[in-house]
């Protein structure tokens, strides 16, 4: 009965972060509502294009980690919001996280890289401001999913993003990412073209061996974005001695590689179990937990 039940929880998780209705998002989140975490709605960090931001802080009952995490979520640089992902932002918060979770520009509004200076501009302002919450400007976590990670591990590859505050970036996590893809859609070619500046939208371009750790985490049943994304982004890093955690996890789909981290996955999800073992090997300077 309770793989069951697992199960239609999984394909109702499939559908929720699809996006397919306000009220498959809602549900998705209704845990959420009663989780005792503290949550920051709409928080202006640009005001020329009101690009606002969600901050999720722990409960009092659990511990503060010294690590802030800064979420891009996917949708092919054209769809998504940070309010669907209000399950991540508290299932986070309650491992002891502060969790900011930016809105950027998306297409056809704007083209690459209109939306990775949105995003860099929220990782400047999350620095500045970190306190105001609780957090550690110190010490901040660039995680994203399927088209976030792209986002987030590029602000970490493309060093000119951040500026004197890259210094700021302790770790990345990249779910599901394209790391070293070409356009191969009308929306795509046109979000990133022309085909010469293909390359500045790739962090393996940049990748030079100055990163902080970086997860990686693919789904073998992922058929949106191609698995070699993950293994050239992988051999790139360990190439230039990045030290980097590659997962593999053949269960996973593209969308489950982020749902694990709602109700569904429950408390025994393997991947959110492996991005809490690497966060706690970076916070304790231990050697780098690099995989093969």
């Amino acid at each position: 009965m309770k793989q069951k039940i697992k199960v239609c929880l999984s394909l109702l998780s499939a559908f929720i972060l699809a996006g397919c209705t306000s009220l498959s998002v809602f549900v998705a989140n209704v845990p959420t509502y009663f989780d005792g975490v503290k949550t920051y709605k709409n928080i202006i960090y640009h005001k020329e294009h009101n690009l606002a931001l969600d901050v999720y802080a722990p409960p009092p009952s659990i511990t503060p980690k010294s690590q802030s995490i800064v979420f891009f979520y996917g949708g092919s640089w054209e769809g998504g919001s940070k309010g669907q992902y209000k399950f991540l932002g508290s299932a986070l918060a309650q491992k002891g996280y502060v969790v900011f979770i930016p809105d950027y520009r998306k297409y056809p509004a704007v083209k690459f890289p209109d939306f990775m200076i949105d995003a860099a501009d929220a990782v400047k302002w999350i620095a500045l401001h970190a306190r105001d919450y609780g957090a550690s400007e110190k010490s901040l976590i660039l995680m994203g999913h399927s088209a976030g990670a792209n986002i987030a591990t590029l602000l970490i590859t493309d060093k000119l993003y951040l500026g004197q505050h890259y210094k700021n970036i302790s770790a990345g996590i990249g779910l599901s990412g394209a790391y070293d893809f070409t356009p191969n859609t009308d929306n795509l070619k046109a979000i990133f073209g022309p085909p010469e500046k293909y390359s500045l939208m790739r962090p393996v371009t940049f990748v030079d061996g100055r990163e902080p750790p970086i997860f990686l985490a693919h789904g073998l049943k992922d058929d949106i974005v191609a698995h070699f994304n993950f293994v050239h982004m992988n051999k790139k890093l360990h190439a230039n001695d990045t030290c980097v955690v590659a997962k593999e996890y053949a269960s996973l789909d593209h969308v489950k590689t982020i749902g694990e981290f709602s109700w569904v996955g429950g408390d025994d999800s393997k991947i959110v179990g492996d991005v809490e073992d690497f966060l706690d090997s970076i916070a304790s300077k231990k050697p780098c937990p690099k995989s093969p």
